[in-house]
């Protein structure tokens, strides 16, 4: 715990208005200026016959977030982050809420300049086995509104920026857009380092359907080759897998190709950490009642086959 708070120490520093105490902590925090998806184990699927395999998802990450000091109010007497507008715009940040533990307009994944990700749910997890921890009040004890983050004793804080709000220490984000930074101290950061929810920044339609809409392509799955699951898909319960190319995502581990998948089962399947991932291309329906919208590609994380409730099916964003 002394650990713990040492570390922390330095995080209020980082967003914090003038007027620290002089105090000097010898401890490193060891965080990264963004955070990367990461694999906690590694993936194993058996091919079975006529249903997608049994086996169990470990959903235990054991994170715990830190705590996170409040500094002292701005002594410009311009505390709560260029003011905060109660008035919250449709798909903005209310800091309020997250100020008091509701995440619900941090959740979605957000990407930045340099093409890393972070994807937030609703609890407060996020991709990478960290945690966000409200900070109360962040809005008048900072400069910028924050949230601390965490996996352990390692930690540090993101800033919250709202429509409209610009960095006090000088800004070349997007301010018409909510944004956020992964960081260790306040300053004037450079564009690519802003993170926007990735659904604003991937909106290029193709000839005739979306990106969204891309279909998969089974026999490259089968083979190892994830570039038509790359993406980031939502189901109806609001949770979120991003896939890269190479076959990671966000918390649920690593990719598994299964040779001949639609061959050997109902439904064509990849293995991930410990469960396994139903591809329904477009048309394809589940043989066992299909409650989806099969004019779309889709996704099932699951152990066994089912007709699966509508609000199971991720859709591309």
């Amino acid at each position: 715990m002394k650990n713990k708070k040492i570390i922390f120490l330095s995080v209020v520093v980082l967003l914090a208005a003038a007027g620290c105490s002089n105090k000097k902590s010898d401890a490193k925090t060891s965080t990264s200026s963004s955070t990367s998806i990461s694999s906690t184990k590694s993936s194993t699927a058996s091919t079975t016959n006529s249903t997608i395999p049994e086996s169990e998802i470990d959903n235990n990450s054991d994170v715990q977030s830190s705590d996170v000091q409040n500094s002292e109010n701005d002594q410009n007497g311009e505390t709560g982050s260029n003011a905060q507008q109660p008035t919250i715009t449709d798909g903005d940040l209310d800091i309020q809420a997250i100020n008091n533990g509701d995440f619900s307009t941090l959740v979605g994944t957000w990407k930045n300049g340099k093409g890393n990700i972070i994807t937030i749910n609703a609890d407060g997890t996020t991709n990478g086995n960290m945690t966000i921890k409200a900070v109360k009040d962040s809005d008048k004890t900072s400069k910028v509104p924050y949230v601390g983050i965490s996996n352990g004793e390692t930690g540090a804080a993101i800033g919250l920026f709202k429509i409209g709000f610009k960095n006090p220490d000088g800004d070349q984000s997007d301010s018409s857009k909510p944004r956020l930074i992964i960081t260790q101290s306040s300053n004037n950061f450079p564009a690519d380092e802003y993170y926007y929810r990735s659904s604003e920044e991937v909106q290029a339609p193709t000839e005739n359907t979306s990106q969204n809409n891309a279909d998969l392509d089974i026999s490259a799955i089968n083979n190892g080759d994830f570039s038509t699951l790359v993406g980031t898909w939502k189901n109806g319960k609001g949770n979120l897998i991003t896939i890269n190319a190479d076959g990671t995502t966000n918390k649920y581990g690593s990719l598994h190709a299964v040779k001949d998948s639609d061959k050997t089962s109902k439904i064509p399947y990849v293995g991930i950490n410990g469960a396994a991932i139903g591809l329904f291309k477009i048309g394809f329906k589940n043989p066992d009642g299909d409650q989806s919208d099969s004019n779309k590609p889709r996704l099932i994380i699951a152990q066994n086959g089912g007709n699966y409730p509508a609000d199971e099916y991720y859709y591309r964003q």
